[in-house]
């Protein structure tokens, strides 16, 4: 498959990963979640997400064992928003990207 196609089914699988997870109505799932990245393997067999969870670690690690159980549901929303031949797994990984930037900002702005 194509670069360019991988790299348009990519984009369109993080928009409506990002889209399915805010519309997702479980109550354990309290926190802000992003969708930093994914990364697509080029037979579209598996989907890597990586996650931040803001909020303090005990309710993040409940947020995200929350995340990685609705994977299935997650990737059956997936199939039927896109269409796709073949939808790839999704695995769920956590980045502390966005806190560690706001970090870095707040260290900035105290200089």
């Amino acid at each position: 498959m194509s670069v360019h196609k991988i790299d348009r089914i990519s984009s369109d699988i993080k928009r409506e990963i990002s889209f399915i997870l805010r519309d997702l109505n479980n109550p354990q799932i309290q926190n802000l979640v992003s969708v930093v990245r994914i990364y697509v393997t080029s037979d579209l067999a598996v989907c890597r997400v990586y996650l931040s969870i803001m909020g303090d670690e005990k309710s993040s690690r409940k947020t995200f064992r929350a995340l990685e159980s609705a994977s299935g549901f997650v990737r059956r929303e997936l199939a039927l928003r896109l269409k796709l031949r073949r939808t790839p797994e999704i695995k769920f990984l956590k980045t502390n990207s966005i806190e560690y930037g706001a970090k870095l900002e707040k260290i900035f702005k105290e200089i």
